[in-house]
């Protein structure tokens, strides 16, 4: 009898794991295709490779809007404070953010001048 209730036990364990891998599965996000992105002339590709924004940013601190993810690199424009960013893609372990106009990438801001929209509200 201690024998066909181990069983049993076993068989559901196995058939909720299954149910929970499957829903993770469905609510994970679609893997992030860095070949689709596309940068304005000028605009450098990050070395160490993008990862998925992983929501939308406002700028917090005004700031160049750097052609690579580095600081003192050459500049394609500022950010403004308040200002609501497109977000194609975060640097991998960088701390930049790609800022995007129309799906096209126009350079990059600090990750630390940058505020996450559910703790800052835009005002541009």
């Amino acid at each position: 009898m201690e024998m066909r209730k181990t069983n049993r036990f076993s068989q559901l364990i196995s058939v909720v794991a299954a149910a929970s891998l499957g829903a993770a599965a469905a609510n994970a996000a679609p893997a992030f295709d860095e070949a689709a992105l596309k940068l304005a002339p000028g605009v450098q590709r990050a070395s160490v490779g993008y990862e998925a924004v992983p929501e939308p940013f406002v700028v917090s601190n005004g700031s160049a809007l750097y052609l690579e993810p580095v600081n003192g690199a050459k500049s394609n424009g500022e950010v403004r404070p308040g200002e609501k960013l497109e977000g194609l893609a975060m640097t991998k372990g960088q701390g930049w953010l790609l800022v995007g106009k129309d799906g096209v990438g126009q350079g990059y801001v600090s990750r630390g001048l940058i505020c996450p929209e559910r703790y800052c509200k835009p005002t541009r």
